[in-house]
């Protein structure tokens, strides 16, 4: 999971602080392909709101949950397990 600082960690898509009370997620590093163009995005923090109008979210959901049977991502952020 990525790390969270409060107040000092920026959000991967804006480049703004990301503040304990935002609406906001992490990811686990799950592309690990650094050479992929949505690698820098893998292990991070992200503001909720950022990610529902970022261009590549459904392409960013879509590589999250071909990596991992059980942590399933929807088109708001969310993780969910599915057994």
């Amino acid at each position: 999971m990525a790390l969270f600082f409060p107040g000092i960690t920026e959000c991967s898509i804006c480049g703004v602080v990301v503040n304990e009370d935002d609406n906001y997620f992490g990811t686990t590093h799950f592309i690990p392909d650094d050479s992929h163009h949505l690698w820098r995005f893998s292990d991070s923090i992200m503001h909720k709101e950022c990610f529902r109008k970022w261009p590549h979210k459904d392409e960013f959901v879509l590589l999250h949950n071909e990596a991992g049977a059980y942590h399933r991502m929807n088109d708001q952020g969310t993780v969910v397990v599915t057994y």
